[in-house]
């Protein structure tokens, strides 16, 4: 696939280094015994763990906690993850790395699953970031690569993994603090990579919102900003001095078997040639693979048309009301109504999505639709509804 221009480094600073990133590395039990066994060519073939190891260093996003803890968080809406011990037997053949996990799974396991996967990192020496006690979840990660030193910093949309006064857990989108948090690492390093644990799950298109936080990151000093929570390959796009990457798909996470799962591109940073290259990869069964040219090109071609289309914000706009819009039963009638019955769902589907206008008035949207946007309500509505911290 074709490269693109990135960053503002001189010749004369950079020696020809590469930076891997991937999106969710996470090992299941369909994949146990070659995890477990460290036969690493085997989970991802030959061919692409030559390219991803040739680089000096690679970055990948851990999206759930290494323990062996029962207690489960309280949650609804997505399952509680965990990875076991034995697959460190994977991650430490891909030394040096660096684990991010400020995404919305890293907390699953409570207090327990966090300090374990602390524990279990620092005894293999991977590098991790975007996580951790609540005291030190903000903390970037610096790296030098060759003549150049990297910034990481990593963060995600507030869901029950964020770590709050009283608890660790990810690092959480604050609208007060985190461009300050981008603007002051930028001053510590020569490239500064962002990954942003955000948008919506399954849909390649970035959204009115996460386009504008996304391009405040790089107007504050990020030079990379790679959006990773839709499972799926998304769009990207050059903004400023930076290049924005809205979704990468999974790395290797073989939970669900949809169009949307079987497909991944990797990142490729060159600070030789100041480029990114999108290295495509395909879901075979439980494992992975490097696409062939067929499958690269359909899959670099896709790309570069959603590429295309995002550069219209009204499309971008249409588009994403129309994927929310059928969010509606999922987001209003269960999340916001508390109506879960199976009857009311049938009967939901065979008044073709109509039932919401009966249950709720209008007026009663215009007062929610009030509360949600207004901060100060929206701030005493989330005091009231949230439950007691650990």
């Amino acid at each position: 696939m074709n490269k693109y221009r990135i960053g503002s480094i001189t010749k004369d600073e950079i020696n020809g280094y590469r930076v891997i990133i991937g999106a969710d590395f996470v090992p299941t039990e369909s994949n146990r015994e070659l995890v477990t066994e460290g036969r690493i060519e085997e989970l991802m073939g030959s061919e692409l763990y030559s390219i991803v190891m040739a680089a000096d260093y690679r970055i990948f996003n851990l999206e759930a906690p290494i323990t062996d803890e029962k207690n489960k968080i309280k949650k609804e809406g997505s399952p509680n993850l965990k990875i076991y011990r034995e697959s460190t037997n994977i991650f430490s053949k891909m030394y040096p790395m660096l684990l991010a996990s400020a995404n919305n799974h890293i907390r699953d396991y409570g207090e327990k699953g966090i300090t374990d996967t602390i524990d279990i990192l620092r005894s293999i020496n991977i590098d991790y970031v975007g996580f951790g006690k609540k005291n030190e979840v903000k903390k970037i990660h610096y790296q030098q690569i060759g003549n150049v030193k990297i910034g990481v910093y990593a963060f995600a949309e507030n869901e029950y993994s964020v770590a709050t006064e009283y608890f660790g857990g990810a690092n959480g989108f604050d609208e007060c603090d985190t461009f300050d948090e981008i603007a002051e690492a930028a001053k510590s390093c020569a490239y500064l990579i962002v990954l942003f644990h955000g948008g919506c799950e399954n849909y390649r298109y970035p959204s009115p919102n996460q386009m504008k936080i996304c391009r405040k990151l790089v107007d504050k000093g990020a030079d990379l900003v790679v959006c990773q929570h839709s499972h799926c390959i998304g769009t990207y796009e050059s903004y400023g001095n930076g290049i924005i990457v809205y979704g990468q798909g999974n790395f290797l996470f073989d939970a669900l078997d949809i169009e949307e799962w079987k497909s991944s591109v990797l990142l490729e940073v060159d600070f030789c040639e100041k480029s990114i290259n999108f290295i495509p990869v395909c879901k075979i069964g439980n494992r992975v693979r490097l696409a062939t040219n067929k499958e690269a090109e359909q899959i670099s071609q896709c790309l570069l048309e959603r590429c295309r289309e995002c550069r219209n914000h009204d499309f971008v706009k249409t588009t994403w009301g129309r994927f929310a819009e059928k969010q509606q039963t999922t987001l209003l009638l269960r999340g916001v109504l508390g109506k879960t019955s199976p009857i009311i769902f049938a009967l939901n589907k065979v008044m073709k999505g109509k039932l919401l206008n009966i249950l709720v008035r209008k007026k009663h949207k215009r007062l929610l639709y009030n509360y949600l946007r207004g901060e100060s309500i929206r701030e005493r509505i989330l005091y009231l509804l949230k439950e007691e911290e650990e």
